[in-house]
Formats: structure tokens, sequence, C-alpha cells
């Protein structure tokens, strides 16, 4: 039932977003990278669902090279979403 409120919004900022919904004091936000340091580099890179690259020209994903559609806005609405929650701590960890 979570509707997101923001376009672009990845699956871990919708996970920030329910997180801040649900009324917690302190959030602490493990494993978001992309967003604390724009390294895109996943545990899973390699395996069999994660070669493909929508935006290489030869769709192949290369881990080092890698960045998501999408990452240009994830910190703007990262942004957004915590501005909404003044109240609520987010420690990108």
């Amino acid at each position: 039932g979570l509707k997101p409120q923001f376009e672009n919004m990845s699956t871990g900022l919708c996970a920030i977003q329910l997180a801040l919904e649900t009324g917690y004091d302190e959030i602490d936000v493990i494993g978001f990278s992309g967003l604390k340091d724009r390294n895109y580099k996943n545990v899973y890179d390699g395996t069999k669902n994660y070669t493909f690259d929508p935006a290489a020209p030869d769709k192949v994903r290369v881990p080092e090279n890698y960045v998501p559609l999408d990452a240009s806005h994830w910190e703007s609405v990262y942004i957004k979403l915590v501005k909404q929650y003044p109240k609520i701590k987010v420690n990108l960890i």
C-alpha cells in the first residue's frame, strides 16, 4: 500500500519513506552507499541477475562503472523526504 511521494524513487528510497512514515525518532540507514558516497557497487554484482545494464551500449553491466538509471535523482529525493520529517534523525551509515 505504499505510494511513493516523488518520481524516480528507488526501492531503497521507498524503504526510507516507509521508515519515516512509521514514526521512529531515529533511523539508521545501512547499505545505502549510493546515497552516501555515490558508490553503486552491489553485493550481487557478477551474479546471474546482475549482468544487465540498460544504459551501457552493449547492455553489459560492469560493476566498476555501473550507475543506476535514476541515480542522479536519488540525492534530491532523499533530501526532500528527510525534510518532510524534521523531527526524525536519519543516519546514513
